[in-house]
């Protein structure tokens, strides 16, 4: 098993295709929106399409980008994460992610970028 300093992980850039915490594509998106503008289908309906890849929010989000952002407003002035943030959760989920990154380069299916 092949060991990286910790310093060097922003190096290794996964990209959409490897990247879990991406739960829609561009193109999904956009099918949402039509989905939902053009053959007036409900979002619950959408909802279902999709159960497998995202939550009823996110496609709520997706169609109505304003609320993400008074979302992030509410949040950052109420400092929400503060109620949230725990060390050893966040411990184990850097962990995993690590893990995630480390197959990905020892299969090659992704790079180092040598940048600093």
């Amino acid at each position: 098993m092949t060991t990286y300093p910790r310093k060097k992980w922003k190096e290794a850039r996964t990209g959409k295709t490897y990247d879990r915490r991406i739960k829609l594509t561009d193109e999904d998106r956009t099918k949402i929106i039509n989905l939902y503008k053009k053959e007036n289908k409900g979002i619950r309906e959408i909802a279902r399409t999709y159960a497998d890849k995202c939550s009823r929010r996110l496609i709520q989000l997706v169609i109505f980008p304003e609320r993400a952002t008074a979302i992030a407003q509410n949040a950052k002035n109420k400092e929400a994460w503060h109620i949230y943030y725990d060390t050893k959760k966040r411990r184990q989920y850097q962990r995993t992610h690590r893990t995630w990154i480390r197959t990905l380069l020892n299969n090659d299916l992704i790079k180092k970028n040598n940048t600093t």
